[in-house]
């Protein structure tokens, strides 16, 4: 019996926190009217998924409307090899360039990049698939570097 008065006073004292999301649109400055891009198709991809929530619609209070310009470049280096002259490990570095125009047609540039150093794998099906997690991984990190940019713009 102590038990489930335990789980019920619990559940009432969680329902009670009042927990919002720190990157969601309501509490944005900024509202996003479009979207290009150029580059690697599926990290754009990726990163105009992350960013719709905040596209402009009638019941948008934000201040700043934008139009986002992203050009993005995925490169992939050898940053060791054994003695045989194979590779060991790899560095992984993705940048995107945004170009920011915002209401009164100004425009700001801001490049942000990321990278990763991973261990070569003989496995190559798990390879790529490390690879795709490496690259979701850092495009989230970009994507929230991207909103605080936005957020701190005026």
């Amino acid at each position: 019996m102590k038990k489930i008065a335990l789980a019920i006073l619990f559940l009432l004292i969680l329902n009670s926190c009042d927990y919002e999301p720190i990157y969601n649109s309501k509490n944005a400055k900024f509202a996003i009217l479009e979207i290009k891009t150029e580059g690697d198709k599926k990290i754009n991809k990726i990163l105009v998924k992350k960013l719709e929530i905040y596209n402009y619609n009638e019941n948008t209070s934000a201040k700043e409307k934008y139009n986002l310009n992203i050009s993005s470049n995925v490169s992939k280096n050898i940053s060791s090899k054994d003695k045989k002259g194979n590779p060991t490990a790899f560095t992984l570095i993705i940048s995107f360039e945004l170009e920011i125009e915002d209401s009164l047609g100004e425009k700001k540039y801001k490049i942000f990049e990321q990278s990763a150093n991973y261990d070569n794998n003989s496995n190559k099906f798990n390879l790529r698939k490390y690879e795709n997690s490496i690259k979701e991984n850092i495009v989230e990190n970009i994507n929230e570097n991207i909103i605080q940019y936005l957020q701190n713009l005026n």
